[in-house]
């Protein structure tokens, strides 16, 4: 049964989205994740995400918008 649901759960998957940064580990995880995309036959998607301040760290919110 176990088998079943993980070939249910792979079929639905349409690509692989990898988060990248600047870790050390990161070429590990690229690895796997390319390995499994070419296992499964998907294609994979790199991430990167930029931390940058809120909105309203930059431009205080105007009182007549707030209710």
């Amino acid at each position: 049964m176990e088998k079943k649901i993980d070939d249910i759960k792979i079929n639905a998957m349409r690509r692989i989205i990898v988060p990248i940064d600047e870790s050390a580990e990161m070429d590990k995880v690229v690895e796997k994740a390319l390995s499994l995309a070419k296992e499964i036959g998907r294609n994979v998607v790199a991430l990167y995400v930029v931390d940058t301040p809120r909105l309203t760290d930059v431009i205080p919110p105007d009182e007549t918008t707030l209710a």
